[in-house]
């Protein structure tokens, strides 16, 4: 339970931060949850697959992106190894809370997962945007956001 708990903050704070991974090595006494980690010599990062986290090299397998990048600075930081748990998308990195698989993740902010995980200050911020066909009726996200466009919510 308590690595559980200290996988949930963890995946939080790490959304995140060289900040974080500073503190994490400027701290006065040992932290027993850094402790876990060192002890087991190294760093289980879930990584959902997505362009803003990680992607996959098509010709050698490995892993890359923001999120790899963030994972080998807090390994390195905590001198660790790192050992990426890849899931198919974002959303699907959380059946590795459940299951116990990794001790950090990257997530996007998201109100659905609320439930599940705390967030910390995003590490990355995106824009998007909408591209539409010529002569569309959609002119901003409240067009957009209408009963019968494709992929509305209610």
């Amino acid at each position: 339970m308590r690595r559980a708990v200290f996988r949930l903050a963890l995946t939080l704070a790490l959304a995140i931060s060289p900040v974080l991974v500073e503190r994490l090595s400027a701290q006065q006494a040992p932290d027993p949850r850094v402790a876990d980690l060192i002890r087991a010599n190294t760093v289980r990062v879930g990584m959902g697959l997505a362009p803003t986290i990680a992607t996959k090299d098509a010709a050698t397998g490995e892993l890359k992106g923001v999120g790899m990048d963030l994972a080998r600075a807090l390994a390195a930081r905590l001198g660790v190894a790192v050992q990426p748990v890849e899931y198919s998308s974002p959303p699907k990195t959380l059946e590795g809370l459940a299951t116990g698989a990794w001790d950090v993740a990257f997530l996007g902010v998201d109100p659905t997962r609320l439930g599940q995980v705390d967030f910390s200050p995003p590490y990355l911020q995106v824009d998007y945007t909408y591209l539409v066909p010529a002569g569309s009726s959609v002119r901003n996200v409240g067009d957009a956001d209408q009963p019968g466009n494709r992929g509305h919510s209610p």
